[in-house]
């Protein structure tokens, strides 16, 4: 049973055999034409090589960083726009043309390593002309050398420019820095030294015993101020006064008045009476003597404008400034140890003082320590930062006189003929031939199945099914030409039952 596909076939082929004929005939004639055509002009192939290089001698870091760096080229920066433009008007050939003989071999990166396999990139150009080729590939090379040296350059350059725009910002913020930690050393590093050599402590330990030195020596005196109380029955501020008063030589001639005026009034008492006018004189001159007493005793215990005032009473006046030498001595004696006592109570409590200022000042000392190493740890990456930048501008102005190109030329250009295979007419015109019966078989396969109609059976049953139509029955092909017309009246009569 012969497949639908291939009754199409031979249905479409007996209908459109001329046109496959047709298609035939210009494929093989297209052959023909190949076939008789001369041999091309001979190919010439120059090639050479660049490899990674570096500065005979190197001193700079940055020299060594710049030659890696030239080692990353990729072939869209040697073969680009700018340097296939520049040879290609040197050597006069168009720059397409030249981009599209040009082939560049770049070395391959280990995977695992990811360092370069070889240091060395092929080159190829191919042109008819091997004298040009040579010419085009030694161009070629040569720009691509001076390519990677003015990249180079370029970044050589731009570090140095870079490191120029940072270095004056950074020399600002070292100079705030080291101003800042000398400002703070002015004001507080004699503390911080005098608390880290231990002077500050002794300073609080020499405060402490001085104060308990005082505190005796206070303690002695109000011993010696008690025994002279007990001796003379007076309080410092009553011998104070006495011995003011008993000091003074006016009221010492006025209570010397009173007694010889007392002494006379006892004597002549015997013998006179009150009224008798020598009484009743000195009488007078007692009560006189009295009132200059009083006054002089108010003169010298309010300091008579000179001296500061004395606290003290008036009344008793003979018995206050009635002290004998010694017990004058005595009352002196005790006015100086209440002075003394007084300075030394004075001297402990600046002491006190001062061991107090002393204490906060040392519990401040860690913070102003801390404070201190924070400015001078900020001086110190401040200055690595500049020291830094100062050691890679001199390594780059070093590396001005290494930097090279990063390529050279490992093997110079050399021509060779490009071998190609002579054509061979029968093959070129067998396969012509057999391209013509495929391209016709396939134009009459085509052309048949964009007809649109069904031409087999199969056809008819796949395309009902498609469209989910029930198949009753099919009606049988009847040779009906040597027929009666009533004898078939399912076919050619319209009113049949």
């Amino acid at each position: 049973m012969t497949p639908p596909i291939v009754k199409r076939y031979l249905i479409a082929f007996d209908k459109y055999k001329w046109i496959g004929l047709a298609s035939f005939g210009l494929v093989v004639a297209g052959s023909t034409v190949v076939a008789m055509q001369p041999e091309p002009p001979t190919s010439y192939i120059a090639s050479g090589a660049l490899t990674y290089s570096g500065p005979p001698v190197s001193f700079s870091a940055t020299g060594n960083e710049i030659q890696q760096q030239g080692k990353e080229l990729n072939e869209e920066v040697l073969l680009s726009n700018q340097i296939i433009a520049g040879v290609a008007e040197k050597v006069g050939v168009k720059p397409k043309q030249l981009g599209a003989s040009l082939a560049l071999a770049l070395p391959k990166k280990n995977a695992k390593s990811g360092e370069l396999e070889s240091s060395t990139f092929e080159l190829k150009y191919v042109d008819s002309d091997a004298k040009r080729g040579i010419q085009v590939l030694t161009e070629l090379m040569q720009a691509m050398i001076k390519l990677s040296s003015d990249i180079n350059t370029g970044r050589l350059q731009a570090i140095i420019q870079k490191i120029n725009d940072r270095t004056p910002q950074a020399k600002r913020e070292l100079q705030i820095a080291e101003k800042k930690l000398e400002q703070y050393d002015r004001v507080e590093r004699t503390a911080i030294l005098a608390a880290e050599n231990g002077s500050l402590l002794s300073a609080i330990t020499a405060s402490q015993n001085l104060q308990r030195q005082i505190q005796l020596t206070i303690s002695g005196v109000d011993g010696q101020v008690r025994s002279l109380q007990n001796k003379l029955g007076l309080t410092v501020g009553q011998a104070y006064v006495s011995s003011a008063l008993s000091a003074d030589p006016i009221i010492g001639n006025l209570r010397a008045q009173i007694y010889q005026s007392e002494s006379q009034i006892a004597v002549l008492r015997k013998d006179l009476r009150p009224e008798h006018p020598t009484m009743v004189q000195l009488l007078r001159q007692k009560q006189a003597a009295e009132e200059l007493l009083q006054q002089r005793a108010a003169e010298v215990l309010g300091g008579d404008g000179t001296a500061a005032p004395i606290q003290g009473s008036v009344a008793g006046i003979r018995t206050q400034s009635s002290l004998d030498p010694t017990r004058q001595q005595l009352a002196n004696q005790m006015v100086s140890l209440q002075t003394q006592r007084e300075t030394l109570q004075q001297q402990l409590t600046q002491e006190v003082q001062q061991e107090a200022r002393l204490r906060r000042e040392y519990a401040l000392i860690p913070n102003k320590q801390l404070e201190r190493s924070r400015l001078e740890q900020e001086v110190g990456l401040k200055k690595a930062i500049y020291d830094q930048m100062q050691v890679k501008l001199t390594d780059a102005k070093t590396a001005e006189a290494e930097t090279t190109s990063s390529l050279s030329i490992a093997r110079r250009p050399a021509v060779t003929v490009d071998p190609k295979p002579p054509k061979s007419v029968p093959i070129t015109l067998a396969v012509g031939s057999f391209l013509g019966v495929l391209i016709g078989g396939g134009v009459i396969f085509l052309l048949g199945a964009l007809e649109g109609t069904f031409k087999t059976r199969e056809d008819i049953r796949e395309s009902l099914k498609q469209r989910e139509v029930a198949l009753l029955g099919e009606l049988p092909l009847m040779p009906v030409d040597d027929l009666e017309p009533d004898a078939v009246p399912v076919v050619f009569s319209q009113d049949s039952p």
